[in-house]
């Protein structure tokens, strides 16, 4: 073997850009242990791969710690619906970070990695401290605990509510209910697959899934309730709101609508086709869920 790998080396002599990869690739299978300081056989110097695998994916844990990313161990029925409400990021950032396919699957002690606040996604808003301002009142009032203060106000010098110091935080209007006190129980409007999420997307809030169908595919109601809205909403297109008491569903870029404003329909009940109209690429139906006047990811009620 090493006569036909000499005589092949000196057939390619004359071409020097390739003639030191060679060599170097020859002499390692010459003599792997000389240099490659590891013999490719022999149980004491065996690398393995799943080491190599672990050692990468310590590193990558390392780095989100550095870059601002806190972790968590998921307790017995929290969901990731509540984790995004108790550390204000959203459902698809923890997806996407942590790289979950079903969240309906992930094992009680799973370490998750939160990223850092999402201040850009409508859940936070600015406050100015105001003379008789106090840490316990605005915790109360906020329903927040100190760390998620200190979360949301990592600067340490706005911790003493100095008069006009500039602080974040949640909406009065923030639903913080967990999912287990909500009784929503939503079939999908449209059989069609998933084409995009709800979460960030190009920059922008997506406040929906989008389903992909086919042209006057039949809409059916998520659940059932009362059609509180129907008509022509800007970029929704034809479009369809249905109130359910303590929460709402919204049906976007519709083709055609078969129900009436104060009807009532039932969980199952044709509603719409699917359409393009709007500002929509393509036909699909764009599907919403408001709970207390804050846009939901469905998913986690389907």
């Amino acid at each position: 073997m090493r006569t036909s790998v000499i005589k092949g080396l000196i057939r390619v002599w004359r071409n020097k850009s390739r003639f030191c990869l060679i060599l170097v690739l020859a002499l390692c299978l010459i003599f792997p242990q000389q240099m490659t300081g590891a013999a490719f056989s022999g149980k004491e110097s065996k690398v393995k791969m799943e080491d190599v695998f672990k050692f990468r994916t310590d590193l990558i844990k390392e780095a989100l710690l550095k870059a601002g990313f806190t972790s968590h161990y998921l307790k017995k029925n929290e969901t990731l619906y509540r984790l995004s409400q108790k550390y204000y990021v959203s459902v698809a950032a923890l997806k996407r970070v942590n790289q979950i396919a079903n969240p309906h699957l992930i094992p009680v002690g799973e370490k998750l990695y939160i990223p850092p606040v999402e201040y850009q996604a409508g859940r936070l808003k600015r406050y100015q401290v105001k003379p008789g301002d106090s840490l316990k009142g605005l915790l109360s009032s906020y329903s927040l605990e100190l760390w998620q203060f200190k979360r949301i106000n990592p600067d340490p010098t706005k911790h003493s509510l100095k008069k006009g110091t500039l602080l974040y935080l949640p909406k009065k209007e923030i639903n913080r209910s967990p999912r287990s006190t909500l009784s929503i129980n939503l079939v999908r409007p449209v059989g069609g697959r998933i084409t995009s999420r709800f979460g960030r997307r190009w920059g922008r809030m997506h406040y929906g899934i989008d389903l992909a169908a086919s042209l006057g595919t039949p809409i059916r109601a998520a659940a059932s309730g009362k059609v509180a809205f129907t008509g022509w909403n800007g970029g929704y297109g034809w479009f369809i709101k249905l109130d359910h008491g303590t929460y709402k569903t919204n049906y976007g870029h519709l083709s055609k609508i078969v129900v009436a404003n104060g009807s009532y329909v039932q969980q199952g009940d044709l509603i719409g086709l699917v359409g393009a109209t709007g500002r929509a690429y393509g036909s699909h139906l764009h599907f919403e869920l408001e709970i207390s006047g804050n846009k939901v990811d469905p998913l986690l009620f389907i």
